[in-house]
């Protein structure tokens, strides 16, 4: 992740479904934190944000989020729920 002018993010990696298929246990799959933070997508653009599906592979719901301060991100993401695939190892 690096960060830009005014602060906007570039490259926050997260998980998303452009399909609409996939479950919240799915996309928490690729998570080993504890607890995760949800948004639709309508709430990153919302808010000025992109987000870019380019999962594939054995990642086909991996997605990246660009244009957001951290405070933006923040208030997106939160508040966080329990991961419900929370993965240990």
């Amino acid at each position: 992740m690096t960060v830009g002018v005014g602060g906007k993010l570039s490259g926050i990696s997260t998980q998303s479904d452009s399909t609409g298929t996939a479950t919240l246990n799915t996309l928490c799959g690729f998570f080993r934190n504890g607890l995760v933070g949800v948004a639709q997508d309508s709430a990153i653009t919302g808010a000025g944000g992109t987000i870019t599906h380019d999962g594939g592979g054995h990642n086909p719901h991996h997605a990246t989020v660009n244009n957001l301060t951290g405070a933006e991100a923040e208030g997106i993401f939160t508040p966080t729920i329990a991961n419900p695939n929370r993965r240990t190892n």
